[in-house]
């Protein structure tokens, strides 16, 4: 028995001393098995990306690193989305695959005059590195869609790529499966001394041994003495046989741990937030930037132009009135206006463009007021740009739905959005209704034409998608299985003084009828202004309007 547990112990030390050997060699001190450097002739490519199958891993680590022979390298990590509207009709290297002979994949062709804008001024990126030399970047994987892209600075030239996977404390693990395979062989090597002991002298078989009393009583003493001096050895021997059996299978489990594969993510099943609330709270110190330099420039040139870096849709088209009517009145005042994020409703999208509801704070010249913004973004690389904005005192706001619970509109709930809107719009229309109450019935009145013609109300874009990136309509599915609307409408009001009877509108001195060049005598004088409303739509089809703002647009 005890040799065939010499036999195993030896085994196992051999075997464990072996993965420490190879542990040792091919982790090495930064706890990092790496494959072959792979240095990749890119040609016409601009940039070197992952493939699904590459990064399809959880409970895994995996390190990325990169020289450019050129100058600088860029290594960066973003959710497969951001990183394929980053490369939109770039040629690409996809990297396909990793082995032991290295890296291995192939050219994606793009458009060779395209190249991806500068990858360090990026707001997407999850993680990234950047600079002259080699550059690492860690990439933990959790089975998520994740994907990473390196991009080649300055002047062309080769990349040299290497991919490895991180082992935590698998280099302190291999030295002590090394000295544990020791005393596992060491722990052989006495119970196998302990089990040879000399051969005891055959006995004649028709002679019984016959011995004096004495000679009794010396050889009892002589192994009593023999057993006591061995007793050290065996308990030495026990314990490190215990010891060797109790730590080497963790040591052996902890050496032979491989990440998990997981099922690699498809581009057409996956989605993303349009925005997390950190992006949020950064995209409006940036929109803040973008919208003071556009106030700046309204009060000292008048060119309304600047606000198309941060406006869009129906604010854009409110700037540019605006600002006509600051020049017209040499209004040289340029407060800059700062947007804190209160509250985020942001659907998930499977593709740019995507928009976000953000309930900000606007604070200018020390007043605070509280607003529904709309933003939009066309692709992973423009920047924010407000769309809708409707001011309110006090709304009782919706919850956003926890992370991860999918908060866009199926096509069906659109369409149910639509025909409620639709509603809404006849009622406008009409001047009265069940949602012509409060703010709204305000306007109405205000906007009335001469001789009691309600304004004619309909929805800003014609665009057959609403929901798309010039529609009118930004929802999202919110708490209590209701829904949350930015639309934008849009107000015409005539103002007819009747069959041979005219206006004199240089008379009226109105700011926005000179604004838009009505400042002759004429029948009719039209107004426009954009409407824009919060609509808080619940499970059966209630609307219940929370914010409303209305400002004057061009013709």
């Amino acid at each position: 028995m005890k040799r065939l547990l010499a036999i195993l112990l030896a085994l196992m030390g051999l075997l464990c001393a072996a993965v420490g050997i190879a542990g040792t060699v091919l982790i090495g001190t930064d706890d990092v098995v790496n494959s072959p450097t792979t240095t990749l002739k890119l040609g016409g490519a601009k940039a070197v990306v992952s493939t699904p199958g590459l990064l399809a891993l959880k409970d895994a680590t995996l390190q990325v690193s990169a020289t450019h022979d050129g100058g600088p390298v860029f290594v960066g990590r973003a959710h497969p989305i951001d990183a394929t509207s980053y490369l939109d009709g770039v040629s690409t290297y996809a990297v396909t695959s990793v082995g032991t002979s290295g890296m291995s994949g192939k050219v994606v062709d793009g458009d060779s005059k395209v190249i991806p804008a500068d990858p360090t001024k990026q707001t997407f990126w999850k993680d990234m590195a950047s600079g002259p030399g080699t550059q690492r970047l860690s990439l933990d994987l959790d089975g998520s869609a994740t994907a990473y892209v390196i991009v080649p600075m300055g002047r062309s030239g080769a990349v040299s790529v290497t991919s490895g996977l991180v082992i935590p404390y698998g280099f302190m693990l291999s030295i002590a499966a090394i000295v544990l395979g020791a005393l596992g062989i060491v722990g052989a090597w006495l119970l196998q001394r302990r089990g040879s002991g000399p051969e005891t002298p055959q006995q004649n078989s028709d002679e019984p041994p016959v011995a004096s009393s004495a000679e009794a009583d010396s050889s009892d003493s002589a192994v009593d003495a023999e057993e006591r001096a061995l007793e050290p050895t065996r308990a030495m021997t026990r314990r490190a046989t215990a010891l060797a059996l109790t730590a080497l299978l963790p040591v052996l489990a902890g050496c032979g741990m491989v990440p998990s594969k997981v099922e690699p993510w498809r581009s057409d099943s996956i989605t993303k937030p349009a925005m997390t609330h950190d992006e949020a709270v950064a995209a409006m110190k940036d929109y803040d930037v973008r919208n003071n330099t556009a106030i700046k420039a309204s009060a000292t040139s008048y060119d309304p132009v600047a606000w198309a870096k941060a406006d869009t849709g129906i604010v854009f088209a409110q700037d540019r009135i605006a600002t006509t009517i600051q020049k017209l009145h040499k209004d040289k005042d340029s407060t800059p206006l700062t947007h804190t994020v209160k509250g985020l409703y942001a659907p998930t999208f499977a593709t740019y463009p995507m928009y976000s509801i953000v309930n900000v704070d606007r604070a200018a010249d020390g007043k605070t007021s509280h607003s529904i913004a709309a933003f939009t973004r066309q692709s992973a690389v423009s920047p924010w740009l407000m769309a809708a904005n409707a001011s309110y005192t006090h709304a009782d706001l919706p919850k956003p739905l926890a992370a991860g619970v999918a908060s866009h509109l199926t096509d069906p709930e659109k369409e149910k959005l639509v025909a409620r809107i639709g509603d809404l719009t006849k009622q406008l229309n009409a001047g009265k209704g069940s949602l012509v109450t409060g703010e709204l019935s305000t306007i109405v009145e205000d906007f009335m034409g001469f001789g009691g013609k309600p304004a004619a109300f309909r929805l800003w874009s014609s665009e057959a998608d609403q929901f798309g990136p010039r529609g009118s309509i930004q929802a999202v599915k919110v708490a209590g299985d209701a829904t949350l609307a930015v639309v934008s409408l849009q107000a015409d009001t005539v103002h007819d003084a009747g069959k041979g009877n005219v206006w004199k509108a240089s008379a009226l001195d109105n700011d926005y009828l000179r604004a838009t060049g009505q400042t002759t005598k004429a029948q009719m004088l039209r107004v426009r202004n954009g409407v824009t409303v919060v609509l808080l739509v619940d499970r059966k089809g209630g609307v219940k309007p929370l914010a409303v703002s209305a400002d004057g647009v061009p013709l």
